[in-house]
């Protein structure tokens, strides 16, 4: 073999070898660039997951503030470790709006949040008889709707300034005059009564049970709430009483005349409950008072009591700005007294009664355990920024 042969021999190993090397680091070169690709995907995805799960535990810390009653500011941010959190915060009609922005290195990822305050009730008539009827007497007046599950029945020159539905009958004209649309035979609606479960654990979350019979002397001025009270709840006469927080009153509920019970002006737009397992009385002249907001904040009272002819009573010219409800029991009310809103399974109402409902803030209200705090409904919870 020549010279030159050798040489063309060697040149051309020398190029396979410089071949491999090259395709070799090429190789390597696009191995390494996929690692590395894989190793920041994993960083970003690692980063994402940590922002994501930072933004949902800002919200959830903005409900807990919220639901206690605690200041929060409409926009604040806060610092958690590496990651950066913007939270903003708006109310409107009581629901509660709640954005919460994560940010770490360069992974960006929110929460939006709606939630209701307090618990709402829909009241679609002012006067709702279970299944023993609607009876009115003497000069007695409902404003707005009236409905029975079982029969309306007047007497005297009685009146419904709205439109009156029955399963049973209604009594025709001049007994009872119905000035909106008469309906019978439609089928019964169920009374809707509070979470008693729910106002129970409300009421007595400070666990601090009053045991006992609990007496509010005669012209005392005090606030109350939140509080289970085992035993009677009285307030004497020409008393004032400011509500501030739900009760459970697990014997009897009396209201003397010329008393004064008042929803303390933090509720707002929101109401309270006083949950009564025996009976309700307002005396002559006693007065139970909203809220100023608009719309206004209503105190709502429930009687559990299975007594069929007054498990509430409502007497004498009292005229309390409050919503009744007692869905195993009666309501009487007489003299010239008046209430907002009545539902029981068997109403009464005689001489000049009168119950009648704003139409603006009664039939969605709201209801919480305190004035900024209480419950909340989650109405949506979705990835945002």
């Amino acid at each position: 073999m020549n010279f030159h042969t050798q040489y063309s021999r060697g040149a051309a190993v020398i190029t396979v070898v410089m071949i491999f090397l090259a395709l070799s680091i090429l190789i390597t070169g696009a191995s390494s660039r996929l690692v590395i690709g894989e190793a920041e995907r994993a960083r970003t995805y690692t980063e994402s997951t940590q922002s994501f799960a930072t933004a949902e535990s800002a919200a959830e810390d903005v409900i807990y503030r919220l639901k206690e009653g605690f200041t929060v500011a409409s926009s604040e941010s806060v610092i958690v470790g590496s990651t950066t959190v913007v939270i903003g915060t708006s109310n409107a009609n009581g629901v509660q709006s709640i954005g919460a922005t994560s940010t770490l290195n360069n992974a960006y990822r929110g929460v939006a949040v709606t939630v209701q305050n307090g618990i709402g009730m829909g009241f679609a008539f002012p006067v709702h008889a279970g299944t023993s009827g609607l009876t009115l007497s003497g000069s007695a007046r409902i404003n707005g709707t009236a409905f029975s599950n079982a029969s309306i029945a007047g007497s005297g020159s009685t009146r419904i300034n709205g439109n009156a539905s029955a399963v049973g009958t209604i009594t025709a004209p001049p007994q009872l005059t119905v000035t909106g649309t008469k309906t019978t035979g439609v089928s019964p609606q169920a009374i809707t009564g509070v979470d008693i479960p729910y106002w129970q654990g409300q009421a007595n979350r400070n666990n601090d049970t009053y045991v006992g019979n609990m007496t509010i002397g005669a012209s005392t001025v005090q606030n109350l709430g939140p509080r289970k009270i085992q035993g009677n709840l009285s307030i004497g006469a020409s008393s004032r009483v400011t509500i501030t927080g739900p009760l459970y009153v697990t014997g009897n509920f009396t209201l003397d005349g010329s008393s004064r019970l008042y929803l303390a002006s933090s509720f707002g737009s929101q109401g309270t409950v006083i949950l009564v397992d025996g009976t309700v009385a307002i005396g002559a002249s006693a007065d139970i008072t909203p809220t100023t907001a608009t719309p206004k904040g209503y105190i709502l009272i429930q009687s559990n009591s299975t007594n069929a002819n007054s498990a509430i009573t409502i007497s004498g010219s009292s005229g309390p700005e409050v919503i009744l409800i007692a869905p195993n029991g009666g309501a009487n009310i007489t003299g010239s007294a008046d209430a907002i809103a009545l539902s029981a399974q068997r109403i009464a109402i005689s001489g000049s009664a009168t119950l009648g409902y704003d139409s603006i803030g009664f039939p969605a209200a709201t209801f919480t355990g305190g004035g900024t705090g209480g419950g909340f409904q989650i109405q949506s919870w979705n990835e945002g920024q």
